[in-house]
């Protein structure tokens, strides 16, 4: 009778083993079509933005474009970005961001949340902040820059103090 528990067992793992191996080796998941439900950012649950929703930031030569989140803070700039390009003069704060005033307000509907890389928000409503490290404290989210990286950004933006140019992306 222990044979027989012992072989079972043995069976068992064996067949859990060819499972799990052969789930390992199983290709990726195919990602959605462009066509599918707009994707859904994990930081903050809010939905990501159609091609429509693009807007570039001008660095210099560097032309680095972002996506507006759903959100009436971006409404509202994206509005503004229709009828003229906004200019912002950022300065270095705290290691981790430029951060500039944008010379209007925004509807800001400030949370607590850790922005990361890439992440364009409104400060008090009337200041612009690029993110290039990481920090949590009450922002409104405008927009996601693509591709960005901590130190790619950051060299992007330089040292000290930067003027961008908010533009609708073409």
């Amino acid at each position: 009778m222990r044979k027989g528990r012992f072989f079972t067992l043995a069976l068992v793992i064996l067949l859990m083993m060819m499972v799990v191996g052969g789930c390992a080796q199983a290709g990726p998941s195919q990602a959605p079509s462009p066509s599918a439900a707009p994707a859904v950012s994990a930081a903050d649950g809010q939905k990501a933005p159609s091609d429509d929703g693009a807007f570039e930031i001008v660095v210099g030569e560097r032309r680095l474009t972002a996506d507006f989140v759903d959100s009436a803070a971006a409404d509202a700039l994206k509005e503004k970005l229709s009828a003229q390009d906004v200019t912002v003069g950022l300065s270095e704060y705290g290691g981790f961001e430029k951060v500039g005033d944008l010379g209007f307000t925004l509807p800001a509907s400030d949370e607590s949340i850790t922005a990361k890389a890439g992440d364009v928000v409104l400060y008090q409503g009337d200041k612009l902040s690029i993110i290039y490290g990481e920090n949590t404290w009450s922002y409104t989210r405008l927009g996601t820059i693509h591709g960005a990286a901590g130190q790619s950004l950051r060299d992007i933006l330089g040292d000290g103090d930067v003027t961008v140019t908010l533009t609708q992306r073409q």
